[in-house]
């Protein structure tokens, strides 16, 4: 029999990232431009948060826990070596991600470093997705998924907990509601998750002006707190559009993020949405989460969002 070798599970907290570097390497230019690369603001939040958490040790300090965490770059300078960063995929523990940069020189570190920091970050935000959408696959709510993939023929993955508010042929809208303790006091965050299609008339509505349009008009049945009120898009921020590789069963689409707000209200928040075009009905499939956490910082809620729009399927 064939023996397996199974990794043990990685440590650390989403949105941390390891830097494994001698403390003269840390405490130079090189360490400060570390710093300044991995640590930009996450796109498109009320309050500027960074994109990750940077953390140092010391080779010789790693221990058995450390040297399993999620997001490591490991920096090893020697007059021996050839300049060369490598990926070692769970070199450690499972799922694990662990550059290993070695480099003859200083400046040679810095060089490939700076090339190099902008892959390195899309790698990271895409295992953490990856991350997120493991832990959604086993906490999600299968009688919800099932009556929104009958309804509307297409399919996302649902946190469990959630409850269905509203399902119609083209529209479902959903609400997941969590407790978290803050000074000894327990506050309510709040996911809204949409679902819907329109009609696919022509590529314009892709663009930024044709999303927000859709948006505007589609968001219009999600209520605000005053009678009459309802959810909008907040127009001090533009929003960002970004394209998308096509899901599974999708000709192509864009990913929007921006700020939401509640007319009459200072209520809002910000919000991720995912059109893709579904060719065979031509439709333009939208799914959106939009957050509600007012005391917290809101990076990791975000990175749930992503999990839960990416998971945009069609119904088989």
């Amino acid at each position: 029999m064939e023996e397996t070798n199974v990794k043990p599970a990685y440590t650390g907290q989403s949105g941390e990232l390891l830097i494994v570097s001698s403390g003269s390497l840390w405490n130079s230019n090189v360490g400060d431009s570390i710093l300044e690369w991995f640590q930009p603001n996450f796109p498109m939040l009320p309050q500027g948060e960074a994109m990750f958490n940077v953390i140092h040790y010391q080779k010789d300090k790693l221990s058995q826990l450390t040297e399993r965490h999620r997001n490591i770059i490991e920096i090893d300078i020697q007059p021996k070596f050839e300049n060369k960063l490598v990926l070692q995929f769970e070199k450690n523990s499972k799922d694990q991600l662990y550059y290993v940069l070695r480099a003859n020189n200083t400046q040679a570190a810095f060089e490939e470093l700076q090339k190099s920091y902008p892959s390195i970050i899309q790698n990271i935000r895409d295992k953490e997705r990856e991350r997120y959408q493991q832990w959604l696959s086993l906490h999600h709510n299968e009688e919800i998924e099932s009556s929104i993939k009958d309804s509307l023929g297409f399919s996302l993955n649902v946190p469990f907990g959630s409850e269905l508010l509203s399902l119609d042929g083209n529209y479902a809208r959903i609400k997941w509601q969590r407790e978290k303790i803050l000074s000894g006091v327990k506050h309510f965050m709040e996911f809204g998750i949409v679902l819907y299609t329109v009609d696919y008339l022509s590529v314009d509505q892709f663009s930024l002006p044709g999303l927000k349009q859709i948006r505007n008009e589609e968001l219009k049945r999600i209520p605000g707190p005053k009678p009459g009120s309802h959810m909008a898009l907040q127009n001090v921020i533009e929003p960002e559009l970004t394209v998308v590789k096509p899901l599974n069963g999708f000709a192509f689409g864009n990913e929007m993020r921006g700020l939401w707000r509640t007319t009459e209200s200072f209520i809002g928040g910000p919000f991720i949405s995912l059109a893709m075009l579904h060719e065979n009905s031509n439709k333009i499939v939208i799914a959106e989460v939009f957050v509600l956490a007012p005391k917290f910082d809101k990076r990791e809620f975000m990175k749930e969002a992503e999990a839960i729009v990416y998971s945009l399927n069609v119904a088989s």
